[in-house]
């Protein structure tokens, strides 16, 4: 997955993911790029300059994807990064937790060279880890970066689209989480997202089986100068809950005290009233499996991008037959279907 170019100073910073466990950043000056391909760069030979690699852990920790994003959360100047592992297993509070899965934050990636092996030393950069709550969580299904409370340190937003939500009484409903931005944001150690914590909000899916979180984003959907998140939940079903697997995509708006306006649980069977809802428009579309936020016609407001046509079992293995939506009047099976709101 290839999301955003952190520049500074005339670097590009690219962020690459190949095979779901490998992450290699290549630097090159704008002044020495080829458009034609000229310049090769070989990721095999691990300790040329410019090059820097992370090998994340346990085995299987990214068997179906490994998305990751860029930001600066300590307003240092230096970029963060924020990798994913949505399979991952761990240990905590003695219990076995399987496909928890983990996020970790690499703080300070201000040098571009060498490795990090996250099952060997301690590394240079301070590295920290969000471990998902419970097993099959899925925690860092996907990530979004962006200032939602405008204060002038990016904010992490990341998904678990298998939690069970607050009290683990819906299956599968879905969570997404932001992490917010601060001075001393590089201070925070490992956390159980069991125990979440002052700095930290959760949006919970509002039924079972929702998967809230297949897909984050975000923009400035009101133009009010705080960026929001942009949640797909496509399972979800729709009015009522009358349209199976219709799919619904979610807006929760950016303020200047997001927990102090939505607390640190916001639960969206009771949403928001300032919160906006899009639905799916039949059974089995799964509108909200892909979302992006964009000022498509300029006018200063971030238009939402919401697609259905995508089933992904987990980050895209099996499904096929559930594809999406099928096209004008329903006549085109699996087609898909994009809308611009």
């Amino acid at each position: 997955m290839f999301r955003h170019l952190f520049s500074k100073n005339r670097w590009l910073i690219a962020v690459l993911t190949v095979c779901g466990l490998w992450l290699s950043l290549g630097i090159v000056t704008a002044q020495d790029r080829e458009p034609t391909g000229g310049q090769p760069w070989d990721l095999a030979y691990t300790t040329q300059a410019g090059e820097f690699v992370f090998y994340d852990a346990p085995s299987g920790a990214s068997a179906t994807g490994k998305p990751v994003d860029v930001g600066d959360f300590d307003g240092d100047g230096c970029g963060d990064m924020a990798i994913t592992g949505q399979n991952a297993a761990h240990a905590l509070l003695g219990e076995w937790r399987g496909s928890a899965g983990h996020v970790r934050i690499v703080m300070d990636v201000c040098q571009i060279t060498g490795q990090i092996n996250i099952d060997d030393v301690a590394p240079e950069q301070h590295v920290f880890t969000l471990f998902g709550a419970y097993s099959g969580d899925m925690a860092g299904t996907e990530t979004y970066v962006a200032d939602f409370n405008a204060d002038g340190y990016d904010d992490l937003l990341f998904s678990a689209q298998n939690s069970d939500g607050h009290v683990q009484a819906r299956t599968n409903a879905g969570a997404a989480y932001i992490l917010f931005g601060s001075e001393d944001f590089a201070e925070h150690e490992d956390i159980d997202l069991r125990q979440i914590p002052d700095d930290m909000m959760v949006i919970y899916g509002a039924s079972p089986e929702d998967r809230l979180g297949l897909w984050v984003e975000g923009g400035d959907f009101d133009g009010d100068g705080y960026h929001d998140a942009l949640i797909g939940v496509n399972q979800a079903d729709g009015p009522n809950n009358e349209r199976i697997n219709a799919g619904e995509v979610w807006i929760i708006y950016g303020d200047a005290d997001m927990i102090g306006t939505y607390g640190h649980v916001t639960d969206l069977a009771l949403p928001p009233a300032s919160a906006t809802r899009i639905y799916g428009v039949d059974y089995d579309d799964l509108m909200g499996s892909c979302v992006w936020g964009a000022d498509l016609n300029a006018d200063g407001y971030d238009d939402a991008i919401v697609s259905a046509g995508l089933w992904r079992a987990s980050s895209g293995v099996g499904g096929l037959s559930f594809g999406g939506a099928d096209g004008p009047a329903n006549q085109r099976y699996n087609s898909g279907e994009t809308f611009i709101v």
